[in-house]
Order: structure tokens, then sequence, then C-alpha cells
């Protein structure tokens, strides 16, 4: 009959009377400590979450999903297309690269500054990165093509700062195609209109990163042909892969701007999981709550388990009924607290009014990004520490005397 009623008396115990003021108080306490914990934890992952994504997002908006990089010598870009439209390489699109080193000023201004001129082709150049969504100036939507033609170029905002260049404004390019002789190296000019101007977040990009034509660099270096291949995928999963089987056939260098930054993917990481383990101490500690909410119970319910164990009912289901309440309480509260934080992660997603600096962080607003798995994460995690408490304090019942309860109680 007992087993029967396992979970009437489960919930019978839950909804205490005033005689067990205590017992209540400290349910309460044990489901708020544990509500709040799994929310902050689950919105600071998030948020950590949002950084990286955010972080990705920017590095891939100037960098395309692999670069193939020759390292200064010439790439035979005809002899190289039909191996990378192979089935075997999940690439959608390519982009050659022309690289090279000019200065540029504008003529109201002695100094001259040195850029890292790339020749693009501007409309392969679209189909492997979104730099065209980085354009500031002109404001209103525009392409690549519409940006990058004859002799106009594309410069960051703090070179067009520095050199007081608006768009349509006129500058000169310094360059040099000889070999310097006695440390001295002429250079011959050419003009050039500043047809946009961006703004990546990056101060290597948008101090001295130029982007001209495939058709001007080719006017300025004749001698310098494609030393570098941008590539898109169709599929970033198979990033890795596809770099070591691009690598062993073609003998060059293939690798992802993570490979440039790894010191920042590491920190991304390093500081989503510490921020992860950290907190769940949080959610450790909230957990702790149970073994005293069980030690209560087993204290002011001995006689009644007393009477349990004299009808027949096992040690095992006297424990497990224990549990239940403890895993009972931390289910509820863990939903609610994961409810709680997938509502204020819509309402930041949806209302960015945390705004930060944009010198300091690589976004202007907080970012978040709820993920499902980090939500079921959380909650498993949550369980298990509750399981494992619950499961120290029931320990206490295997030293219950039955007679002695029995008789003086």
């Amino acid at each position: 009959m007992i087993p029967k009623n396992f979970l009437l008396i489960a919930f019978r115990y839950l909804r205490t009377n005033q005689k067990d003021a205590s017992i209540k108080s400290m349910i309460r306490i044990c489901f708020a400590g544990i509500t709040i914990a799994t929310c902050a934890l689950a919105l600071v992952v998030c948020v950590m979450e949002g950084f990286e994504h955010a972080t990705y997002q920017k590095m891939q908006s100037i960098y395309p999903d692999l670069i193939l990089d020759a390292h200064g010598s010439e790439i035979d870009i005809e002899a190289l297309e039909p191996i990378l439209q192979e089935e075997k390489y999940p690439i959608t699109h390519i982009s050659e690269q022309r690289l090279g080193q000019a200065l540029l000023y504008n003529h109201e201004y002695a100094s001259p500054t040195v850029i890292y001129l790339r020749g693009i082709q501007p409309e392969k150049e679209e189909l492997v990165t979104t730099l065209s969504h980085k354009t500031i100036h002109p404001q209103t939507p525009c392409s690549l093509p519409s940006i990058i033609h004859n002799n106009h170029i594309f410069i960051g905002n703090k070179l067009a700062k520095l050199l007081n260049l608006n768009i349509k404004d006129e500058a000169k390019m310094l360059y040099s195609n000889d070999e310097p002789e006695q440390l001295t190296i002429k250079f011959q000019q050419a003009p050039v209109i500043i047809g946009g101007i961006f703004k990546t977040g990056i101060d290597d990009f948008d101090n001295n990163l130029v982007f001209c034509s495939a058709e001007l660099f080719d006017s300025l270096f004749p001698d310098q042909g494609v030393t570098q291949v941008h590539i898109k995928l169709s599929d970033k999963k198979h990033e890795h892969e596809t770099c070591q089987k691009l690598q062993q056939r073609l003998n060059v260098d293939v690798y992802s701007w993570k490979n440039l930054y790894p010191a920042l993917v590491s920190a991304l990481k390093l500081e989503k999981y510490a921020m992860f383990f950290i907190l769940l101490l949080i959610v450790l500690i909230a957990s702790m709550n149970i073994i005293s909410l069980l030690f209560m119970y087993t204290t002011q319910k001995k006689k009644e388990i007393a009477l349990f164990m004299s009808f027949g009912m096992h040690i095992y289901k006297i424990k497990a009924l224990f549990m239940f309440i403890s895993l009972y309480i931390t289910f509820l509260a863990t939903c609610l607290g994961l409810t709680l934080a997938y509502c204020i992660g819509l309402f930041i997603q949806k209302y960015p009014l945390i705004s930060l600096p944009d010198e300091a962080y690589i976004t202007t607003h907080l970012p978040i990004k709820l993920d499902p798995t980090i939500f079921c994460v959380i909650f498993i995690a949550t369980l298990i520490l509750s399981f494992f408490a619950s499961l120290i304090s029931t320990k206490k019942l295997n030293k219950i005397n039955i007679a002695q309860i029995l008789k003086y109680e």
C-alpha cells in the first residue's frame, strides 16, 4: 500500500503545515537559491558565448573561411581553380589577392603614411567576405564594385581621419618597383580617388589597409601576381579537414583567421569555461541547502520514518522518497531560473540598452547568444549536483533505530 502512495507521501511532505514552519522556510530558501544561481549562470555563459560569437562574426567579415597563402610567391590561379572546384572540397567561391606596400598622402599634408595595398576583384571578394557591410561612407548600402573600380580605393576610417580624407577626395599614392640602390628608393606617384571608407574596429585594418582593384594594382606592380587566395566554404564544420587536404596536395600554407589570432581564440574559450565553472560553484552552494533541508526532514519526520519501516517499507525506498523531494524542488527551481534567464536574454537581444565602449570591446552593445545547448548543460549539471547533495544527506537514515524511536517518541 505504501509504495503505491509514494508520490502522495512526497507531495504531502512538500505541503508543510504551520507546525513545520522551519521546513517551509528552508524549502523557500532552497528554491530561491537554486533559481537565482541557475539564472545567473545561464545569463553569464550566454553573454560570454555572445562575445565569442560577435568576435567570430567581426573577424569573418574581414577574413574569409580559409586563406591559401604562398607567402610572396606567385600563384598560378588558372591551374589552381580546377583543383579547388573538385567535389571533394566543400568550396563555393574563391577570390584572388595581390599584396603590396605603398605610401598614401594628401597633398595638403607633408607626411605620407605607409599602407598595405590589397588588389582584389570586387565581384569575387563580395562572395567570400562581408567587407562591404563595414562601409561607413557612403552611408547608403553599396556594393564593392561600386566603391572599388578604376583608380577608386577603399580605405579605413582611422587612415581617412589621419590624412583628412573623405569620399571623392583625391590623394596620391607613392610606389616603387625598383630595387633600392645605396639606401635610396625612387618613388613614382599615381593619383587615386577615395571611393569609400570602412570601419572594422581592428586597428591594423583601419589604420593601414587599403583595397584597390586588381587592374590598378597590376598597373602599379606589374611584376607581382596573385600571392593569396581567399576561400569560401559551403560548410564551416569541415574547415580543419579541408585545410589539411589542401596543404598536403598543394604544398602551400592554408589557414583560417583563428590561426592568426590564437591568443584571442584561446582567451575567449578560457573565459567562457572559467566563468561557467566559477558560477557552477554558486549552484553547488545553493544545492548544499538541500542537505540542510533533508536533515531537517529526517529529524522532524523520524517517527513517521520509523512507522514506514515497521510496516515493511525498505530503507532504499525511504531514501528515494526524500531524494525525490530534493530533485523535485531542484527541477522546478532550475526550470524557473532558466526561463527567467531566457526571457532576460530575449529582452537584451531586442532592446540593446547596455552600451559598451567601442575602443575596448569588439561590439557597441552587450552581446548575448541564447544557445539551447547551454541551457541543457546547466539543467543537467544542476540536477546532478542536487542528486549527490541529497545522496549525502540521506545516509543519516541508515542510523535510525526503529525500536528506540517507537519506544520513546
